[in-house]
């Protein structure tokens, strides 16, 4: 903190910085806005459980639904280090598999979801965004 005057002793906060806008599929939004929505919904949306035969139900529904929309995804299901669930569909490659592989790396090494690694500013690199700037 700073002082807010010379010889005034009362001290305020620096601002925050401008982290800018994120767009989305609804449109440009404050990324702060965004960063409460998430880690509100990381409070929220926790598994009581989710085991082997779950991670086996929920990869084979996104499959059918992929299919059935003829979307070329790559499905990568896991719990920890473990992976449960693998699916790369006709229309994908092994660059899919390898980003899978990098956003897991993210989650393990930082105990929250990657998507908020990069919005937040604490480490951008460790999500592959400054691996292409050399």
């Amino acid at each position: 903190m700073s002082p807010s005057a010379p010889g005034s002793g009362t001290l305020t906060a620096p601002a925050a910085p401008d982290r800018g806008t994120h767009t989305t599929p609804a449109g440009p939004r404050p990324v702060d806005d965004e960063l409460r929505e998430l880690a509100a919904q990381e409070e929220r949306l926790v598994l009581g459980a989710f085991s082997n035969d779950d991670a086996w139900r929920l990869g084979s529904l996104l499959v059918e639904l992929a299919q059935e929309r003829g979307a070329a995804v790559t499905i990568g299901i896991r719990r920890g280090a473990q992976q449960l669930f693998h699916c790369a569909l006709p229309g994908t490659s092994a660059d899919n598999d390898a980003w899978i592989a990098r956003k897991s790396a993210v989650v393990e090494r930082y105990a929250e979801s990657s998507y908020l690694r990069p919005l937040d500013g604490r480490d951008s690199v460790s999500c592959g965004a400054a691996s292409h700037a050399r």
